[in-house]
């Protein structure tokens, strides 16, 4: 190391180096671990209907399935939240590949049981629910602050490639082959992320944060010595003009309204998402859309996913956090303010604000992610994290008894209008705060 490198900490040197191959092999174990709990999530719905079709299960054994696979998730989640400050965030990831790929290589080798996979999937819940908090972590802590949105919205793409590989795994295997390969597949591939974990370093950041300065000063080093090198010295590495810090509050209620916007922000993008999603089919055979249509426009909008990730990797470090929050949530209550206006008028106009408006319930999401890693420290980082992703979950719960009763508007009405006000909501709450993170270390704001 020089002399320079020797003055600085851990969190200053990540930020100096370049992203290189070394990054890029920790970005993509990180994605891939995400690819399959989005894989392992979106195949249920297939699975649920194949069975309920041939008289192997039934409505109520299906709704059982699903509500303990979001019973699962949710406790994994606050598992997730009270130990990944605690034993690690490399540790946590592995436990949840493990729950995954043990649950479904059971699913997929014992005796079909509709009892047995209702308990496996409590399991699996438990793994999936566990997942994205210390994934997130990883990839945030060691990414460059002049790079971290970007990163961060490029590798998404392979994570939510999940959800398209699992209907084309259906679409090619289940006609033909047994359902169990469905449940094999990710298994498999979890159990071979466990071997290759043995190559995969935890969070420097995290072991510094714990004293264990010698192990982070070596993980460090291997990011230093990639081919692309080191970000000159000379080259400021904070893009975004000084943080704003909100001295309004006690230091003791400062992270505690820090950690309400990030609640907010989530429980718009990633319970909105999955709101919208799970009604979309409804929405369209009520505006007198047929079955057949109404799958091609549900593949179309759905694909709006995709967009999020190449518009974010696009802009991502290039405008500051803080404000695409805001502008997103106001473009995304427009979408859904006219959606099913629009789709009543036009199916061709109502398309296109569906597939906008889930863009950007996504991209809200992806940065939401990221702006709430970014606003609290390291010591506490994964614990708030946590919370806010705990706290969506349950609203994934309890948002859809809203909409049922809010029906007599209309189940259109009720669905876009409960998104539309969440939207609202985050956009006021983010005006509150006056953090911008694009292009800022991690822990300035703790400071």
């Amino acid at each position: 190391m020089t002399a320079i490198t020797e003055s600085l900490s851990i969190g200053e040197r990540l930020d100096r180096v370049a992203p290189g191959r070394y990054l890029l092999k920790w970005t993509l174990f990180v994605r891939f671990a995400l690819f399959w709990d989005f894989f392992d999530l979106s195949m249920a719905g297939v699975l649920l209907g194949l069975w309920l079709h041939s008289g192997a299960s039934s409505a109520g054994l299906n709704a059982a399935f699903i509500s303990v696979t979001a019973l699962g998730m949710l406790v994994g989640n606050i598992a997730a939240a009270a130990f990944v400050d605690r034993v690690g965030r490399k540790t946590t990831l592995l436990w949840a590949l493990s729950l995954v790929a043990v649950s479904s290589l059971l699913s997929a080798i014992l005796p079909f049981s509709m009892a047995a996979l209702i308990a496996l999937r409590f399991v699996c819940g438990l793994g999936m629910g566990s997942m994205p908090v210390p994934a997130t972590l990883l990839l945030v802590e060691v990414t460059p602050a002049t790079a971290r949105a970007s990163w961060t919205f490029w590798s998404s793409l392979v994570g939510q490639a999940g959800l398209f590989a699992s209907a084309v795994a259906a679409y090619l295997l289940l006609p033909t082959y047994s359902w169990r390969w469905m449940f094999a597949i990710p298994g498999i591939s979890c159990l071979l992320l466990l071997i290759l974990s043995r190559a995969m370093p935890e969070s420097p950041r995290w072991l510094a944060g714990k004293g264990r300065d010698a192990e982070a000063d070596a993980i460090v080093t291997k990011f230093e010595g990639d081919k692309r090198g080191v970000i000159s010295s000379d080259r400021q590495t904070v893009l975004a003009p000084p943080a704003i810090v909100d001295d309004s509050n006690p230091p003791r209620f400062k992270y505690a309204k820090r950690l309400v916007v990030a609640c907010l922000i989530l429980i718009a993008a990633n319970a909105g998402t999955y709101l919208f999603m799970q009604w979309l089919p409804t929405i369209l055979l009520a505006a007198q859309i047929d079955l057949s249509n109404s799958l091609i426009y549900n593949l179309v909008i759905v694909s709006g996913t995709l967009l999020a990730g190449i518009a974010g990797g696009l802009i991502g470090d290039r405008v500051g956090r803080r404000k695409m929050i805001i502008i997103s949530s106001i473009l995304g209550f427009c979408s859904a303010a006219s959606f099913i206006s629009l789709i009543n008028y036009s199916s061709a106009l109502g398309m296109g604000a569906g597939f906008f408006l889930l863009a950007i319930l996504t991209y809200l999401g992806t940065v939401g992610f990221l702006y709430t890693s970014e606003i609290f420290p390291t010591r506490i980082r994964g614990a708030c994290l946590g919370v806010a992703t705990s706290t969506f979950r349950v609203c994934n719960v309890v948002l859809p008894l809203v909409v049922v009763a809010l029906t007599p508007i209309g189940i259109g009405y009720a669905v876009t209008g409960t998104i539309a006000v969440l939207l609202v909501a985050v956009a006021f709450a983010a005006s509150t705060i006056r953090i911008e993170t694009a292009g800022i270390p991690l822990d300035t704001h703790a400071r």
